[in-house]
């Protein structure tokens, strides 16, 4: 089960287990929804928060404020954050993944391999589809660097480049 589903229905299991309440869904369904989508507005708050960083990276703070009041404002989003469902928690750590790749350019290996690869494998905890967007965004931005910088391509480079790819996808796997 993805990490959006377990994270709803925790608190209504832990309230069961504690022997506070036994959950009879056709009564309790109401409450049991409410707390289920409220759990989901962590995910809203983490992808305001990548939203930001991501764009701060790319095009500054002011652009980043901008986008975060447009996300905030845009109805697919702000719908889909009050539902107890994984559409928000998919985006928000796709785009966690690819705010830890950007900002970890020209650092460490920590920073530049580890860290955006245990994004990645929190991207994969939160729906199977990041398996192909994450490696889709982290390799259009390679291409970009790379056609920006204008460096000769060689195979020394090459091989670096796939063994730290091969790497970061590792961690994450």
């Amino acid at each position: 089960m993805p990490l959006p589903a377990d994270l709803a229905t925790l608190p209504l299991a832990v309230v069961e287990w504690g022997g506070w309440k036994k959950w009879n869904l056709k009564e309790d369904f109401p409450l049991a929804l409410r707390i289920a989508r409220t759990s989901s507005l962590v995910f809203w708050c983490l992808l305001l928060v990548a939203v930001f960083g991501l764009c701060r990276t790319i095009a500054g703070e002011t652009a980043a404020w901008i986008t975060v009041l447009l996300v905030c404002v845009e109805p697919n989003f702000s719908g889909h954050a009050a539902l107890a469902t994984t559409d928000v928690a998919s985006t928000a750590s796709i785009l966690l993944a690819w705010w830890a790749f950007l900002s970890g350019i020209g650092h460490g290996v920590a920073r530049r391999v580890i860290l955006p690869g245990a994004a990645f494998g929190f991207a994969l905890f939160t729906k199977a589809s990041a398996l192909a967007y994450v490696p889709i965004l982290l390799l259009s931005s390679d291409v970009a660097a790379w056609m920006k910088s204008g460096r000769e391509r060689s195979w020394t480079s090459f091989r670096t480049w796939i063994r730290e790819r091969s790497l970061l996808i590792g961690v994450g796997l």
